[in-house]
């Protein structure tokens, strides 16, 4: 028998002494599958419900994961996307304005390039040697050549005056904000990285500790399965055998007596080697 009240075994011999209602006694192998069936529910609700909450947990953390790797991909494309459409516009916006400045501009260089013209033949005039008498014609010729540079003076003089010096240089600031607007953009987009990364590392935190929880249980569950198996081996070695030919009870011949040994008579030698022996076995298994 079985107290499961001391979970001690008891003998039949102890069984009347034993028993009251402080005590609970029970067939040793009805003890057994009471103990195994508690442990199983033990297990069942100690740790197969907390297995299905972690696997929740897991779950989520994945989906969590998987969300952030999404949302990361949506950005850096949005973040692409718009930047290619700003450099885009700013090569419009700078071809536009090229296209206004470029006809003043044309304008300028070819007037300095007129003026440039005439100083060269002022001074080709200058560094000529005088000429003789009988060259006064080409003196003629030059003097009215100078007429014509004179004419030409004064047209590249009117329209120097009908010219405006005055640059638009309001052009740039549109031309500026377009810059300020990719500036602003790459540094929104170095912000998000800063937050994509610390998303990161709570994720890896996360995992860290799901991995650490998952051994723990592991643990936990492998503590259960070795005492279970430890209670099982110890109620196998516990399994009644008559003490005098060491044949072992079945279930229905449990605190009976042993059919093998029916003819050892009361108070002979056979029957005190039995006693003493049931003793020694009941010494080693703290039976009362």
């Amino acid at each position: 028998f079985v107290c499961l009240s001391c979970n001690l075994f008891v003998c039949e011999e102890c069984k009347s002494s034993h028993s009251s209602l402080q005590h609970h006694l029970l067939p040793i192998s009805d003890a057994f599958y009471i103990q195994i069936s508690n442990l199983q529910s033990m297990v069942n609700e100690r740790l197969l419900t907390k297995n299905e909450s972690l696997m929740k947990n897991l779950n989520q953390f994945n989906l969590l994961i998987n969300k952030l790797s999404q949302n990361e991909g949506i950005i850096t494309q949005k973040i692409q996307n718009e930047a290619d459409s700003l450099k885009l516009q700013v090569r419009r916006e700078k071809a536009q304005k090229l296209s206004l400045l470029q006809p003043d501009m044309n304008k300028i260089q070819e007037l300095i390039h007129q003026i440039d013209k005439v100083q060269a033949q002022i001074q080709s005039f200058q560094t000529q040697k005088p000429l003789q008498v009988q060259n006064q014609q080409i003196y003629i010729q030059q003097h009215t050549q100078t007429d014509n540079l004179f004419m030409q003076m004064k047209q590249l003089e009117e329209s120097i005056q009908q010219m405006s010096f005055d640059v638009n240089t309001e052009i740039l600031k549109d031309f500026c904000t377009d810059l300020e607007d990719i500036m602003l953009l790459q540094q929104r987009n170095s912000s998000s990285l800063k937050e994509i990364k610390l998303k990161d590392i709570q994720i890896e935190n996360l995992q860290t500790l799901l991995a650490k929880t998952e051994t723990d249980f592991q643990k936990e569950l492998e503590k259960w399965i070795q005492l279970t198996q430890n209670y099982a081996e110890e109620i196998q070695m516990q399994k009644l055998k008559c003490c005098f030919c060491g044949q072992t009870f079945s279930k229905l011949a449990i605190n009976q007596k042993c059919g093998y040994n029916n003819t050892v008579k009361q108070d002979s030698y056979e029957h005190a080697r039995r006693a003493e022996k049931v003793v020694k076995a009941d010494q080693k298994i703290g039976v009362e």
